[in-house]
């Protein structure tokens, strides 16, 4: 396993060229927890009905509503049901013809999973957007009550803004930082007043997104959704992580969010660090950084990306991003051999590592699960067939 960190010359690792990142300590607690391709807003988007937005803002947005015409692809997740039985698969859309077929010519693959768990829907949340020259793979795990109406709305708007910034072919870390501060704002708008579309002040989602063009990935993430890269070598496959899980016992992140005058500990019979207002019970999140979270944000938590540029090395066989459903009781090497033991059916290897995850947290937990998501790319096809 390794980190998204810079490597000596002779190191055969992907390279990366720019970073901003907490302490390399780990930690690995448990957390439980249509858009249309056009410039017409619609009556149902609720950033069209929002109280307090400025026409600037609204004009702003308006002008990022849309993926740039070149895209060809884009598969989504759709908000689901609490109904939904444990471990049904997420409704999918997809805009753009021979879906199926393009994702398996690019050896792309997708699940999501509704966890066990009682009273709400599928909270987690993806997007894969498909471009003439690069493609969006995006995880979006919501938390709290409205987790789900939070991720939903990330992922409908979140990668069409960062794929239609001003610098996107120019500085796509640059674009994630905007976009991503820029949503945060949007979510703030969203969850207030007598009129609010849903929560955001107890409700938040993470959010990971990578971009692969020219031969590099680009990383902006907050959050708990990992991912890795499979490396071939010679005795088999390497897992390296090229994100931090956001934990408030980073230490970096703890010392930021006690100067904000909030805390972190840990509650009796509970397994995470959490983040609290000081001597107080409450919000109890266990990421240190979200979109949304708005009460969690005055004390310390923040919605800035952690942002990586990565050349995609030769043995690359793999990329793997799921959200922590996952990665509860499944390490990095161990998801990468399981993927691996398919070859090329990443089709196979998706629906294989999320029930797996369901399993563990079945053999761990007995009556719980947390909702899982899992992208699989299969990189040698994906830079032969794109061309990116």
């Amino acid at each position: 396993m390794g980190l998204c960190f810079p490597r000596s010359k002779d190191d055969r690792s992907p390279s990366t060229k720019s970073l901003n990142s907490p302490s390399i300590d780990e930690y690995l607690p448990r957390r439980l927890s249509v858009v249309p391709i056009n410039n017409t807003p619609s009556a149902e988007d609720p950033f069209c009905n929002s109280p307090g937005l400025s026409p600037q803002d609204f004009k702003d947005f308006n002008n990022r509503r849309s993926y740039p015409s070149r895209s060809v692809l884009k598969i989504e997740g759709k908000m689901g049901s609490r109904h939904q039985k444990s471990f049904e698969g997420k409704r999918v859309n997809i805009i753009g013809d021979s879906g199926p077929e393009i994702m398996r010519k690019l050896g792309i693959a997708v699940t999501c999973k509704k966890g066990l768990k009682l009273n709400l829907p599928n909270q987690d949340d993806f997007t894969i957007v498909i471009d003439e020259n690069c493609y969006y793979f995006g995880v979006f795990d919501g938390h709290g009550n409205d987790g789900h109406e939070v991720s939903n709305y990330v992922r409908r708007y979140l990668p069409m803004q960062i794929m239609a910034h001003d610098l996107f072919e120019i500085d796509i870390l640059r674009a994630f930082t905007d976009c991503y501060l820029k949503i945060n704002q949007t979510l703030e708008t969203l969850g207030s007043g007598k009129d609010a579309e849903f929560d955001t002040l107890l409700s938040g989602t993470t959010a990971t997104s990578i971009i692969v063009k020219n031969n590099h990935l680009y990383i902006g993430h907050v959050g708990d959704s990992r991912a890795i890269l499979g490396l071939k070598r010679e005795d088999g496959y390497e897992a390296f992580r090229v994100t931090i899980d956001h934990k408030p016992m980073l230490p970096e992140e703890k010392k930021r969010i006690e100067s904000k005058k909030g805390q972190v500990k840990r509650l009796d019979n509970d397994i995470p660090y959490r983040i609290f207002v000081k001597d107080q019970n409450y919000p109890g999140l266990s990421t240190s950084r979200a979109l949304g979270d708005l009460l969690a944000q005055k004390v310390g938590v923040i919605p800035d990306p952690q942002i990586c540029e990565m050349e995609i090395s030769i043995n690359t066989e793999y990329l793997i991003i799921c959200s922590d459903g996952v990665w509860e009781f499944i390490s990095d090497q161990e998801a990468l051999e399981t993927v691996a033991s398919f070859g090329k059916n990443v089709e196979l290897a998706v629906e294989a590592l999320a029930t797996l995850a369901y399993e563990r947290w079945i053999e761990n937990e007995k009556d719980i699960s947390d909702d899982i998501t899992v992208i699989i790319v299969l990189m040698p096809s994906l830079l032969n067939f794109g061309n990116v």
